[in-house]
């Protein structure tokens, strides 16, 4: 009987494979920070070698392969469900790679070398603005380790830094698939665009720092377990059970009053804050609280920043909230939660950031998911300090407490970020971790820093996300002349 498949088409496919599984490790969960500069020019190259309809068949089974390592887990389903999730999203993730192969022969081989970074720019602009879950997923987050690498997000956002990257790889394809000098033009324009990048960050880095009044910051995470009991009274409960979901957010309560005590007694603190639904209140209990926080900021001479999760048994959406007191102990800004995640069942906020003045200058209030969101975060553009409460799942550690990295250097403001199940971070305006804690094995997580430099506005925080407009304009362009050209071919065939 005939094969059906060739030998030479099982070999590609078995290559394709090869290849989704290292790009599982450029991104997502299990993240090795530099194959994505070099995993995706693999999957370009083996595209353009092979036949459009066996390109096409590989994207699918290596964009699947790298979907279910990258996400699977990482939105909190049920494992098939999550699995189902994660290959779709891959295969998603792969449009610019089709995007390439459609265009490549077609365009002037210096012109197709940006349908790449370009389609790579436009699918994130696409995830960012149609998906739930915002940016979170963008190649720009893979080099949070890099601060001198991110600072290019300063001038035109998360965006050109993954513009960057994916040019590295539009540059290793068409070394590896071109010939004669053309092979050579991807490498000298990329090597050029990283390099130019390079050197603005160490230029930024070294000349923009303005030296500031110091701010110490301080940031206490709750433990991952503290809302079972409380979270079970959503739909109502006798009187048992609420008398021991009370307790136990009253003890929850007492231990961060104690924590934080303790650490401004150990030394001088300027901004505190907890993470994310630390605390949690029946609503009866709110008043006592106030009173409590307000008494503790104002005797430590400090800005109090306690985030709270509202409850009344039998009754949701709850609150989702974040107070913040200053060293006179009075209550100066509250933030309700602008983007509760999907399925999260707490009262959606107002589309906005707090901001309030302080000796230090603006500071801001959001809360963990507000942050994925660029243009929300935007809007705290000249703040000095962000005091942002998490809450993650382990799946999601390291990936998104360093997201606010990018905003840091997007924005120009630093970022304090304690959170349960995921490390506490804190970043100046620049992206430079000034205080981390692992959250795995630690009792009583907490994550200090040290502010002493502030940065002016940045151009990004201006111009908002026009780059990335600008480069999907750009991409339908070319698309559009690789269209024209296949038509041409055709009627010359004709």
């Amino acid at each position: 009987m005939k094969r059906l498949v060739s030998k030479d088409a099982v070999m590609r496919l078995v290559a394709f494979a090869a290849i989704g599984v290292v790009l599982g490790f450029a991104n997502g969960r299990y993240l090795v920070p530099g194959l994505i500069w070099i995993a995706p020019g693999l999957l370009l190259a083996l595209m353009r070698l092979s036949s459009l309809r066996l390109g096409f068949a590989g994207l699918l089974l290596s964009s699947a392969v790298a979907g279910a390592l990258q996400w699977t887990g990482v939105v909190p389903l049920s494992l098939p469900l999550s699995m189902a999730a994660a290959v779709g999203l891959g295969i998603v993730l792969g449009l610019p790679y089709a995007a390439d192969r459609l265009c490549f022969n077609r365009l002037p081989p210096l012109v197709g070398l940006f349908v790449f970074p370009l389609a790579q720019v436009t699918l994130e602009l696409s995830t960012a603005s149609l998906l739930p879950y915002a940016s979170f997923g963008a190649w720009a987050y893979t080099q949070i380790f890099a601060p001198v690498l991110i600072q290019i997000a300063s001038l035109f956002g998360f965006w050109a830094v993954s513009f960057v990257v994916a040019m590295m790889a539009a540059a290793l394809a068409a070394f590896l698939t071109q010939t004669g000098l053309s092979r050579w033009f991807g490498i000298i324009v990329a090597v050029s665009l990283v390099l130019s990048t390079l050197a603005f960050g160490i230029w930024r880095l070294a000349t923009v720092p303005v030296e500031t009044v110091p701010a110490r910051l301080a940031g206490l995470a709750s433990k991952p377990s503290d809302l079972a009991s409380v979270i079970a009274t959503k739909d109502g409960c006798g009187a048992d059970r609420c008398a021991t979901a009370r307790a136990d957010a009253r003890s929850q309560v007492d231990r961060l009053f104690s924590r934080t005590e303790a650490a401004a007694r150990e030394g001088r603190l300027d901004f505190v804050t907890w993470s994310e639904v630390a605390a949690p209140l029946f609503v009866e209990d709110v008043p006592g609280f106030v009173d409590r926080a307000r008494n503790l900021a104002r005797r430590h001479r400090l800005h109090f920043a306690p985030a709270v999760f509202i409850v009344a048994p039998g009754q949701a959406p709850w609150r989702n909230e974040v107070y913040l007191f200053d060293p006179e102990g009075h209550r100066i800004a509250a933030h309700l939660k602008a983007k509760p995640v999907p399925g999260e069942i707490s009262i959606d906020g107002d589309d906005r950031l707090t901001l309030v003045r302080t000796p230090i200058g603006q500071v801001g209030l959001a809360i963990c998911y507000d942050m994925d969101f660029q243009a929300l975060a935007r809007q705290a553009s000249g703040a000095r300090l962000m005091l942002v409460p998490g809450s993650d799942w382990p799946a999601i550690d390291p990936l998104h407490p360093n997201m606010v990295a990018m905003r840091a250097v997007e924005n120009g403001y630093a970022v304090l970020r304690p959170s349960r199940e995921s490390a506490s971070v804190a970043f100046d305006a620049f992206g430079r971790e000034l205080g981390r804690t692992q959250w795995q094995g630690v009792n009583e997580p907490i994550v200090t820093g040290m502010l002493r430099t502030a940065a002016p506005v940045t151009l990004y925080s201006q111009i908002g996300d026009i780059f990335a407009y600008l480069a999907a304009t750009a991409l339908f362009t070319l698309l559009a002349a690789a269209a024209i050209a296949k038509h041409r071919q055709v009627k010359k065939l004709l």
